[in-house]
């Protein structure tokens, strides 16, 4: 009995290890960049931190990893354990986006065994705002606590939602808000619950740098009070021609209960990537932590067959455009013929009244001229708009072609991110731009970007 006493105390007392599902992160990637993912679109270690990620993704993708942490973004703890989880983008509407399914389980010790099972979905392009794009995810968790020391088992449900804003190809903002709900996960003597958190994040890609920032206000929960914490983030990644893409990472976290640098790196290799994270505290112990974790994405193996797939969707983009193009021609060479129609007719009936101005009275000529009047307005008015929508078509169609061309780009531009991303080499890419500006060079493209890419790679 004394010994159960001493145990109960000791972890009312000890608050830096018994908060519920706090947000420690998912894989090693997110580990290194201190956690700062909630803007970042281009991972499905994202997710869990905003689940409207998961619209961005392109291709399946699986991971799974192992970790030893002693400090989280919301304070210290003593945890170990591994997580799941994989994820599939849907192209096909009304569900166009990405769905994802993750797995935690966490043994936080002489405390609790966490497991949190989540479905969750993002939208793809979802709403234009402007010249930006926003989507929106949501995401229902099954949270279960069992004790280790009281024992007890404590099982609720909890959701989280979240929205990504495009601003452009390089530039986005997020917020998400996890465990809207707040659910009581209470143990004997150990009251407790999984905290709200509301979390607003930017991330940008430089060049080759991509930072991402995060700040995340926390509800009070069991021992700890609410708080309120900083993560900023840095990836550096490079191609070889031989031996694959490797990252370099580091991360800074900044908050009342929690102060700690990361540091990380990863390597890609066809479809499957390697990473790794250390955590070094700057407050609130020595104990570094660790975390591993291995993924893979399937169809990125292939550059060629990727190139090829896009290929094919641009030749079937290309043909609808096509089509669209046909059908608005069509359209404007009846216009046309129906406006050539109307100039006979009201020459006709000009004549008409010439004719019979000339063997008339003066008042029967009279109401047939204001009849004739009368008409020639209707005639006026039909030809009028039937010009107008003429107009209308043409401008459609410039409208198009204009669309097909920046299409075309965005596509040549995808496919060539995707060359560099496998660990083209440098010859390659230089050649795939060059074959990219002199092909949209006068189409109205902007090709500004493309030019300086050409010129970096020159100058190595």
């Amino acid at each position: 009995m004394r010994t159960f006493f001493l145990a109960a105390v000791l972890l009312l007392t000890a608050p830096s290890a018994r908060a519920a599902f706090e947000d420690a992160g998912f894989g090693a990637r997110s580990a290194a960049m201190a956690d700062a993912m909630t803007a970042v679109p281009d991972d499905i270690v994202c997710a869990p931190m905003n689940p409207a990620t998961l619209g961005h993704l392109q291709r399946p993708e699986v991971e799974t990893g192992i970790r030893r942490l002693f400090h989280t973004s919301a304070g210290a703890t003593d945890l170990s354990g591994f997580v799941l989880g994989g994820a599939v983008p849907v192209r096909q509407p009304p569900f166009e986006g990405g769905f994802g399914v993750f797995w935690h389980y966490d043994d936080i010790k002489d405390v609790s065994l966490d497991r949190t099972l989540s479905f969750a979905y993002g939208t793809r392009n979802w709403r234009e705002v402007g010249s930006a794009v926003l989507d929106a995810g949501v995401a229902i968790k099954s949270l279960t606590r069992s004790g280790s020391v009281p024992g007890g088992r404590a099982s609720k449900a909890a959701v989280d939602s979240g929205a990504i804003l495009r601003l452009s190809d390089d530039k986005t903002l997020g917020l998400s808000i996890l465990n809207m709900n707040g659910p009581r996960m209470d143990l004997p003597n150990i009251p407790d619950r999984a905290p709200v958190m509301v979390k607003l994040g930017f991330s940008q890609q430089v060049r080759r740098f991509k930072v991402a920032m995060d700040v995340t206000q926390r509800e009070a929960s069991a021992g700890y009070r609410t708080t309120m914490s900083g993560a900023m983030g840095t990836e550096y990644g490079w191609s070889t021609a031989s031996f694959g893409a490797f990252a370099a990472r580091t991360g800074l976290t900044v908050g009342g209960l929690s102060r700690n640098w990361s540091l990380g790196a990863g390597w890609r290799r066809f479809g499957g990537r390697l990473d790794y994270a250390m955590r070094i505290p700057l407050s609130n112990g020595s104990r570094w932590g660790h975390s591993v974790s291995l993924s893979w994405r399937f169809g990125a193996w292939n550059p060629e067959a990727e190139y090829e797939r896009v290929l094919k969707s641009e030749i079937t983009y290309r043909r609808d455009l096509s089509r669209a193009l046909e059908a608005a021609e069509v359209k404007q060479w009846k216009l046309a013929e129906e406006l050539r129609a109307l100039r006979e007719e009201m020459e006709g009936l000009r004549r008409d009244m010439l004719t019979e101005a000339a063997g008339r009275g003066e008042a029967e000529q009279k109401l047939r001229d204001a009849q004739r009047r009368i008409q020639l307005k209707e005639m006026e008015e039909r030809h009028r708009k039937a010009e107008e929508r003429l107009k209308l078509l043409k401008a459609e169609q410039e409208r198009m072609k204009k669309m097909d061309h920046e299409l075309r780009f965005r596509e040549e531009w995808q496919a060539y991110q995707d060359l560099k991303t496998q660990g083209a080499s440098d010859l390659v890419l230089i050649e795939r731009l060059r074959q990219m500006l002199s092909e949209f060079k006068g189409l109205g493209v902007d090709l500004g970007e493309a030019n300086l890419e050409l010129q970096r790679l020159q100058a190595k």
